[in-house]
């Protein structure tokens, strides 16, 4: 069965070939993320059957196994989630009737794989990919999401995070639950990674562009601060600077707006990870991975850390970086790129055009070869999480034949 199409039987769960049977429950088709965490746990021995909700999303990528459409869900929509929630209950209920462990990305997916395991004793690991303002929040709507939270994850077997202070800072310091957590990066996967890193140390770092130094922008392009600060740069430096946008278009930007004002602006529309990302990177001098100015209340921004920071490292492409985050620190440490630290859009537009010069850029690309692998690339991490996710299956057999 090829990874579009719906799986229509509970049968399809059952075990092939003696491997561990697991459902990966997704808010979302096309995230790299939620394909590649299934798509190496299936390569650990894992069974996987992809149950997910439809969402107007781009397709960057989607797990290599069957998969099942459980609903429609609209984004920020809270109301109409909930309900899509419900509506998918039953089936859910169902299918886990027949498989061995859960991986859910995201509360909403592990409530529903809560409520629908009911009595049984299938383990559920939940990953947490963002810590949302309302988790964090002073306000009674915070206080009451983190009672819930509090409730699921102590229900849950396992919590998985993206950054190491999600975990420790969020989960451990402020929930204080207890629940056992692992830390899995947006490292980049080891066999891209070590193609991609033997071509580039086989010849010497590319010179930056004669003409223009070009900056990337990729991912999400939905932040206003990061295009006015841009925009300000290009428009003001044309002969200096231009900008490459690539990915998702997000409401919060009128992209075509900027297209359309700003002559140093090129789009080049949405990409597939990994294989667009050597065009990707290997286009431009410096990436573009600087949050809008952190607030003392968004932890998110300083805990989290995005998939940019890996893919540049890998690709030795220096990274401007936001003072505060998580990346700045290794940017300063490892020496490669521009941390930000401006609020105002022409002081930071004014701080890039006189730090980002060609001489610094091409010191920067230098030190990105000695970046330490395991700083971008993953190592054991996988290995580690299987090893955990495999024990919770045996012990959850070994409660089933207890109580039998």
């Amino acid at each position: 069965m090829s990874q579009h199409q719906q799986s229509d039987r509970p049968s399809e769960l059952r075990s092939r070939n003696g491997r561990i049977r697991m459902i990966a429950m997704l808010p979302l088709l096309g995230q790299p993320r939620y394909a590649k965490r299934v798509d190496r746990l299936q390569q650990q021995g894992f069974d996987p059957t992809v149950m997910a909700f439809e969402r107007e999303y781009h397709t960057g990528r989607v797990p290599n196994c069957p998969t099942v459409i459980i609903g429609k869900a609209v984004e920020s929509k809270y109301v109409s989630r909930l309900f899509s929630i419900i509506r998918a209950w039953p089936e859910v209920r169902r299918r886990i009737r027949h498989c061995d462990i859960v991986y859910a990305f995201g509360v909403d997916m592990a409530f529903l794989a809560l409520s629908a395991r009911l009595f049984r004793s299938v383990p559920i690991v939940l990953e947490i990919g963002d810590v949302v303002p309302v988790q964090v929040s002073s306000s009674w709507r915070g206080k009451c999401f983190r009672i819930f939270d509090k409730f699921l994850t102590a229900r849950c077997q396992l919590i998985v995070t993206t950054t190491p202070k999600f975990l420790s800072e969020y989960y451990q310091k402020r929930l204080k639950v207890r629940t056992p957590g692992i830390v899995l990066e947006n490292k980049v996967e080891a066999e891209f990674g070590s193609g991609v890193r033997a071509k580039l140390e086989s010849s010497p770092p590319p010179a930056v562009s004669a003409a223009r130094i070009c900056i990337g922008y990729f991912g999400l392009l939905g932040c206003p601060w990061a295009f006015e600060v841009l925009k300000t740069l290009v428009t003001q430096h044309p002969d200096r600077f231009e900008v490459v946008l690539s990915g998702l278009r997000w409401p919060t930007v009128d992209l075509d707006k900027y297209l359309a004002s700003t002559p140093g602006f090129r789009y080049t529309g949405q990409f597939k990870s990994p294989q667009d990302l050597p065009a990707l990177y290997g286009g431009v001098d410096v990436t573009w991975a600087c949050y809008p100015p952190i607030g003392p209340t968004d932890w998110n921004l300083h805990w989290a850390r995005p998939n940019r920071f890996y893919e540049s490292c890998l690709f030795c492409v220096p990274l401007i970086s936001r003072a505060g985050s998580c990346d700045a620190v290794d940017v300063a440490n490892y020496k490669i790129g521009h941390v930000v630290d401006s609020i105002a859009v022409q002081d930071a537009a004014d701080d890039l055009a006189k730090n980002l010069t060609s001489d610094n850029i091409t010191k920067w690309k230098a030190n990105m070869r000695s970046v330490p692998v395991r700083v971008y690339q993953y190592t054991t991490e996988f290995d580690d999480l299987a090893s955990a996710m495999k024990n919770l299956v045996e012990q959850s057999k070994m409660n089933r034949s207890s109580a039998s």
